[in-house]
Order: structure tokens, then C-alpha cells, then sequence
């Protein structure tokens, strides 16, 4: 994971109101330790794409796409937590960072017993 990255996604679910209010510091990147408390919420860089231009990788624009999955043990408040989630992504200024959500599904995991929100993001950074 571009360290970059997961430094923004970090700082800007953290400093959310919102979101911090309810997940406190409960904000991982990959995986959760299994002692985790719920609500949580875990981050992924799924791809990097370093946009290339006429004269190479010049641009300094990098696109990434970041899934974002929100765990609670009950689905209002996944559900609830998602939408935090993408205020605070769309709070963002569009001039470095200017984020689009591009795909939410909602599931239920047997295994854990918790509903889990997951999302996906498209991050353009300018100047990274």
C-alpha cells in the first residue's frame, strides 16, 4: 500500500466527527485484530495507478482505488457508518485528492456474525 495513501485515509476517517465519534480509533488498514472491538472499520489499497504522460510518469498524479469496509453488529448501524464514511470522503478538497465513490454493497458474515458495509473509492492525488 502506497504509505501516502493509507496516511490520507487514516487522518481523514479519524478526523471526522462523525466517523470518530462512533469507531473512536478503530480504523485499520488490511486486516482487524481478531480482539477488535465493533463498530470498526478496515481499509484496503486495492490498486495504484501511476497516470503516464507524453513524457513519461512525469504528471505526478496517481490514481488509487481504496475499498473501505465498515463493520457493526447490526445493519442500521453498518449501514449508518457507510454514509459517515462517504461525507467524509466527499468533505475533501477536490485539489489533491479528489475521491469518487464507485461501488457499495452491504453483506452479512456468518462467520463473525457482523454486517459489514464495503465500498470502493477512486482517490485522484495530484502532486504525490
Amino acid at each position: 500500500m502506497n504509505p501516502s495513501i493509507g496516511t490520507r485515509v487514516y487522518s481523514l476517517l479519524s478526523a471526522n466527527a462523525a466517523v470518530a465519534a462512533r469507531v473512536a480509533t478503530r480504523i485499520y488498514p488490511l486486516i482487524a485484530p481478531q480482539t477488535a472491538a465493533v463498530p470498526r472499520i478496515v481499509y484496503t489499497n486495492v490498486d495504484e495507478s501511476h497516470i503516464r504522460s507524453l513524457q513519461g510518469y512525469t504528471s505526478g498524479l496517481i490514481r488509487d482505488r481504496v475499498q473501505v469496509d465498515c463493520y457493526a453488529k447490526t445493519y442500521a448501524e453498518s449501514e449508518t457508518m457507510a454514509d459517515e464514511v462517504t461525507d467524509a470522503f466527499a468533505s475533501l478538497p477536490a485539489v489533491t485528492l479528489s475521491p469518487s465513490r464507485v461501488g457499495r454493497a452491504s453483506l452479512y458474515e456468518d462467520e463473525t456474525q457482523l454486517f459489514r458495509v464495503t465500498m470502493d473509492f477512486l482517490l485522484w492525488i495530484t502532486g504525490a
